[in-house]
């Protein structure tokens, strides 16, 4: 079996947050994309097939009164 990076990503309105463990579950890079087509194809341009993880939820109500 092939070792795999996972990519867990937050989306968010205008940035996306962006965290890549390795085969072992070690953090290797954590950073943010915009969230432009253009943003996202840039950011992952060289990465090599992944299990892809995204958030999916609605908005948190934490914050608001």
């Amino acid at each position: 079996m092939k070792e795999r990076n996972t990519i867990g990503i937050d989306m968010g309105d205008r940035k996306h947050c962006i965290c890549i463990l390795d085969h072992e579950g070690q953090v290797i890079s954590r950073n943010t994309v915009g969230n432009t087509a253009s943003a996202i194809r840039k950011a992952f341009k060289r990465q090599a097939p992944a299990l892809i993880v995204i958030e999916a939820g609605t908005h948190s109500a934490m914050g608001k009164p």
